[in-house]
């Protein structure tokens, strides 16, 4: 494979075998002291190696929002923003979608 960089307004993708080595420039890249690794149950080894790349950076790999002090009550002011930006998207951004998904992950669940 070869690699190469794609970046566009507001997202940058990089590409290649090697790319998850480059995780800590790219958060550093974004300005970011630290990281958050969210994963499902299931992908939780993979969330592991991710947080092991970001030696002192990550914060760890929570199993669900509600660790990190999500309540479930403010799951609908977390929505705001999702429903609100401004970035283009090329289907509407459902608030009901949105706050389901934040549901799931509040539980500790994967999309479904």
């Amino acid at each position: 494979m070869e690699s190469f960089v794609y970046q566009s307004a507001p997202s940058r993708v990089v590409f290649g075998e090697d790319a998850l080595q480059h995780l800590p420039e790219e958060v550093a890249r974004l300005g970011a002291h630290r990281a958050l690794v969210l994963t499902t149950p299931e992908q939780r080894a993979l969330g592991e190696r991710l947080a092991g790349l970001l030696v002192n950076q990550a914060l760890g790999i929570p199993a669900s929002l509600a660790p990190i002090g999500m309540p479930e009550a403010g799951l609908d002011e977390a929505a705001t923003p999702a429903c609100t930006n401004a970035y283009y998207n090329p289907r509407p951004i459902e608030r009901e979608a949105i706050l389901a998904l934040l549901g799931r992950a509040s539980r500790g669940q994967a999309p479904a």
